[in-house]
């Protein structure tokens, strides 16, 4: 399936979709999902593609997790083979106008998932990116309307009760910053061995990554 996001005129989805595909692959596809964020994000310039692409590839496998659409193995798969694409090159510098796919997509999802869990160990109670994402759809960001950038953040940030947002953008929009997800991936409690996904429910991070499956959620080990 393909699917595209179109925002003038008003807010809508167009899908391509294969006449084999039956109703439990459609349940089961990311597609529509990614492209429904979308949907909840204001229309950004061009050069800011990093920001909209990257919060829809990091939500979309998070939310169908919490559906049940998928099992909490296959969305730390997606992550465990899709944050390395996302990883600068040699040649790249940071995210904002960079033409290349996988910096684009999975290198801003990589952004928002440093954010999360941030925002869910040293922001306050109740902290997430999901409080950000909410605040700014309510406030009328849909795909429907152009916003500044400098509007979305500010927005983010007030449901925040900070710069989390701008800060996360400052760090990554112009610099290339080299994530250890080795080290990460540790941290979290979450490997791949022998082509399983394997959980360590004793690391650091573990309560962290168990708490992004519940909206809004926070971490209670710190």
């Amino acid at each position: 399936m393909l699917g595209m996001q179109l925002g003038n005129g008003g807010a809508s989805i167009v899908l391509f979709m294969g006449t084999q595909l039956d109703g439990a692959a459609l349940a089961r596809d990311w597609v529509i999902v990614h492209e429904f964020l979308h949907l909840g994000f204001p229309t950004l310039e061009r050069r800011y593609w990093g920001l909209a692409e990257g919060l829809a590839t990091y939500l979309e496998p998070l939310l169908r997790a919490r559906a049940g659409s998928i099992s909490e193995a296959e969305l730390w798969r997606a992550y465990l083979e899709g944050l390395p694409k996302g990883l600068p090159g040699a040649s790249d510098t940071g995210l904002d106008a960079n033409g290349r796919w996988g910096r684009t997509y999975w290198g801003g999802a990589l952004v928002f998932l440093l954010l999360d869990l941030e925002l869910r160990t040293r922001g306050g109670p109740g902290l997430s990116l999901d409080s950000a994402m909410r605040a700014i759809l309510e406030r009328g960001g849909d795909t429907s309307v152009r916003w500044s950038l400098q509007q979305t953040l500010a927005v983010g940030d007030a449901a925040l009760g900070g710069p989390w947002l701008s800060e996360a953008h400052a760090r990554h929009a112009n610099t290339a910053v080299h994530v250890d997800l080795e080290v990460l991936f540790r941290r979290l409690g979450v490997r791949l061995a022998a082509g399983e996904v394997v959980f360590d429910e004793q690391a650091e991070l573990a309560a962290v990554r168990r708490a992004l499956l519940a909206p809004d959620a926070t971490a209670t080990e710190r």
